[in-house]
Parts: C-alpha cells; sequence; structure tokens
C-alpha cells in the first residue's frame, strides 16, 4: 500500500473526481491512513470545485472513517452538500451525515439540513437506518 499511496499522491493532480473519492475509499475500507496520499487526494477533490452525490459521500466518509479532519475539503463538501442535498440517494446524505458529526465539523445550518433531508425522508428509513443518523 506504501507504493500505492506514493504514486496516488504524486499523481492524484491528473486522476477524474471519481478516481479521486474511489481511492480514499479504498484506503479507509481497509483502514490504512496515509496522510499525506489523503491530504493531496484533498487538495485535487477541492481544485476540482464540483462532485457528484457519491463521491462527495464517499470522499467525506473516507476521511472521517480515518479520523482525518480536513476542515478545507469539509468545507468544500459543505458547499455541495448545502446546494445538492435534496437530490443525493438517501444512503449519501446518512453517510455524509455520520461523517461530518463524526469529525465534528458541521455547523448548526449543515447539521439543520441534514435534519430536515432525513425528515423529509424518514418513510424510506428502517430501523438500522436511524440508529446510523442519530
Amino acid at each position: 500500500f506504501d507504493a500505492v499511496a506514493k504514486a496516488v499522491k504524486a499523481q492524484c493532480h491528473d486522476f477524474a473526481q471519481q478516481n479521486l473519492s474511489n481511492t480514499a475509499w479504498a484506503f479507509a475500507k481497509v483502514q490504512i491512513k496515509r496522510p499525506e496520499m489523503m491530504s493531496a487526494i484533498s487538495q485535487s477533490v477541492q481544485r476540482l470545485g464540483k462532485m457528484p452525490a457519491q463521491g462527495v459521500a464517499n470522499t467525506v466518509w473516507a476521511f472521517a472513517t480515518l479520523n482525518i479532519r480536513d476542515e478545507p475539503l469539509m468545507s468544500s463538501m459543505r458547499q455541495i452538500l448545502m446546494q445538492g442535498m435534496g437530490k443525493f440517494q438517501l444512503q449519501n446524505v446518512m453517510n455524509s451525515t455520520w461523517a461530518y458529526a463524526k469529525l465534528t465539523c458541521a455547523d448548526s445550518e449543515l447539521m439543520a439540513q441534514f435534519t430536515s433531508e432525513l425528515m423529509a425522508r424518514r418513510s424510506s428509513l428502517a430501523a438500522g437506518d436511524l440508529t446510523v443518523a442519530a
């Protein structure tokens, strides 16, 4: 994984957004924390400026899973969430809610929007979903 992390760090400025979010997700999924690589991914994501719902959710989930609090990244992703959360699939809203809560970096406005969005979709929530969102 060290060789992959070094290669990603050196080349991620050329990655498409899906490659960035998938790489961050994959490292988090196997619990391999490479802060330098994640910082490079963060910078590349921020440079892109736009990201679809799944990319946002996977990226913030990865950083939260690895317990990496990257304020500039989370602020950038916050803007995307605030503008388009209503179009996100429920799982993406829930994963994003969990990530911001875990890293304690959501302001009251974002948490209110998460709450509003989850309440609007409460009929789609299963009992297990409520514990994840809580």
